[in-house]
């Protein structure tokens, strides 16, 4: 189940994007737009746990924890990526930012005691293959971005690896949710104090789409960490790329253009290297 749960998770990632820029091109900015759809995850989450009756007692470790995913690990994550697209090509932007399975499986190996095998390792490099193939290996930009595009990457991977360690891996996991998207929007509304940014159009062309994207988010974000404690931190960050290709085979179906074919090369490429990690992971001493 951990395996459908991460290619769910994934499956919505790839979506939301292109809700996302839809409500763009409406009018909002992508402060506001984050304000808007982490509003909404956590309104979802929130619904969710009174459902399911989850206990919203939940102690100061794991509370801190809990702000530390949605400021670190949500909020920071997208911000890097906003400023990233304003000065490098998003191509790049995406490629690098999806280092943050290798920065999980180094960090799970350096100070979890996991170990990096061949076949992981040729998985990895076979995924950065597609990766450059599925964005063109576009190059451009200034070091702030590049820098931007890096540090997302180390940012999302402290959200994977956080999902994987107590408190957070025994938290309840609606109430998880959200706690954390509560925290993001509260670290985007203390950026909006300090910029004014944050710009959301009240009209239900640009807020209804907002509120579905955060939805999605919700469910996604959930998923993921069901993934995660079922099948660890770099399991479930590696499996995670199929986020990309979700990506820009729906940008491809909502814009009615045709993949060009290395983009084709690079999913196949990632999709490869996705296979060939969950099937040598299976293998005995894996």
């Amino acid at each position: 189940m951990g395996y459908l749960f991460v290619v769910l998770a994934s499956i919505l990632f790839g979506t939301v994007p292109t809700v996302q820029e839809y409500v763009i091109r409406q009018g909002a900015s992508p402060l506001g737009l984050v304000i808007l759809c982490n509003t909404a995850a956590a309104a979802a989450a929130l619904f969710a746990a009174l459902i399911r009756r989850e206990s919203f007692r939940v102690g100061g470790k794991a509370l801190l924890a809990m702000v530390l995913a949605g400021g670190v690990g949500l909020f920071l994550t997208d911000f890097l990526l906003n400023s990233a697209y304003a000065r490098i090509p998003v191509g790049l932007t995406t490629m690098i930012h999806f280092l943050y399975p290798t920065v999980v499986s180094i960090a799970m190996m350096l100070f979890f005691g996991e170990k990096l095998r061949a076949f992981k390792a040729a998985a990895i490099l076979i995924s950065f293959a597609g990766l450059f193939c599925l964005f063109g290996g576009s190059f451009g930009g200034d070091r702030l971005g590049l820098l931007s595009a890096l540090a997302s990457a180390f940012c999302y991977a402290f959200y994977v690896i956080s999902n994987d360690r107590k408190p957070l891996r025994d938290a309840p996991p609606m109430v998880c949710v959200c706690f954390i998207n509560l925290s993001s929007v509260a670290a985007g509304l203390a950026v909006h104090g300090l910029t004014g940014t944050a710009v959301v159009p009240l009209a239900a062309a640009s807020i209804l789409p907002g509120i579905l994207a955060g939805f999605m988010l919700s469910a996604g974000l959930i998923l993921l960490a069901a993934g995660i404690q079922r099948l660890g931190a770099a399991k479930a960050a590696f499996l995670n790329m199929l986020e990309p290709v979700t990506s820009l085979l729906v940008s491809a179906l909502a814009t009615r253009r045709v993949p060009a074919p290395l983009t084709l090369l690079g999913s196949a490429l990632v999709l490869a290297a996705l296979t060939l990690y969950a099937r040598g992971d299976r293998r005995p001493g894996a």
